[in-house]
């Protein structure tokens, strides 16, 4: 019998300390944190509030973002508050679809296309609310956040998702503190540039995951962000990033991670 409860008394300590520890890491960040998770290939962005307020921006291609979720939320939180498709691709969508086998999902937002695509049918399907964003600005709160949604105005019956990709603009007390843009090119960085009030940004994540086709030296000179994050999975076939655009990300932002270099990278909003 002493053997027995030795064992339990081992336990119950085991049970406390990790249960200490986990506490711990949900609540060391006093502030607003945004973690850019490490998938294969493209992106999954929580913006997780103290109070574990969630907002998913895209899955990545994978279980990754599953598991990522399990660290920077308690057990008994099981849904996500907001949830943003920048657009359809595999590398983008998948993962949500995943996600909303385990999480409601309490508000989509997700960009209006011409044709109907399966994986995000049934994402809308399984999500509690849906909202459909065209190519006038959305304004809406989140999470005590104020985001700026749109999409960039595209040809009629243009087939390319990258095309349809979400803009967000994210601001913290008037301060511009997010823009996240999905896979969109220079052209519609242009278009950002020539129709938008953007000012310095605190937060960029790399447009088309540090594709040669974004990321323009004119683009990156407006942003000028504090911090830049290329999301690209290692050793991913498209061998994101390129060279080139790294260079002008790096000239242009104070401090540049890479997710297939650093794994999962988690930044506080000061």
């Amino acid at each position: 019998m002493k053997k027995q409860h030795k064992s339990l008394f081992v336990l119950i300590i085991f049970i406390i300390f990790v249960s200490g520890f986990r506490y711990f890491e949900l609540t060391k960040y006093n502030s607003f944190i945004v973690v850019f998770f490490n998938t294969q290939e493209g992106d999954a962005i929580l913006i997780r509030d103290s109070n574990f307020c969630s907002v998913l921006i895209d899955g990545g291609s994978d279980f990754a973002v599953i598991d990522s979720l399990y660290k920077y939320l308690p057990f008994y939180k099981r849904q996500i508050d907001y949830v943003f498709v920048s657009h359809p691709h595999h590398d983008h969508i998948h993962g949500l679809n995943l996600v909303s086998k385990r999480f409601e999902i309490k508000n989509l937002y997700y960009p209006s296309l011409l044709v109907n695509l399966e994986s995000l049918d049934d994402l809308i399907l399984r999500s509690t609310k849906s909202f459909e964003i065209e190519e006038k600005s959305k304004q809406l709160k989140a999470c005590g956040l104020d985001f700026k949604v749109y999409k960039i105005p595209s040809k009629p019956n243009e087939k390319d998702l990258n095309l349809h990709s979400l803009v967000l603009e994210v601001y913290k007390d008037e301060q511009f503190i997010f823009f996240t843009a999905g896979d969109i090119y220079e052209e519609q960085e242009n278009y950002i540039l020539n129709n938008k009030q953007l000012n310095s940004v605190y937060l960029f994540k790399s447009n088309h995951h540090g594709s040669k086709t974004s990321n323009s030296q004119e683009f990156l000179n407006k942003l000028k962000p504090k911090v830049t994050v290329v999301t690209s999975g290692y050793a991913n076939r498209f061998k994101h990033p390129h060279l080139e655009p790294l260079r002008i990300i790096t000239k242009n932002s104070q401090k540049v991670l890479r997710t297939d270099i650093e794994g999962e990278i988690v930044i506080e909003i000061p």
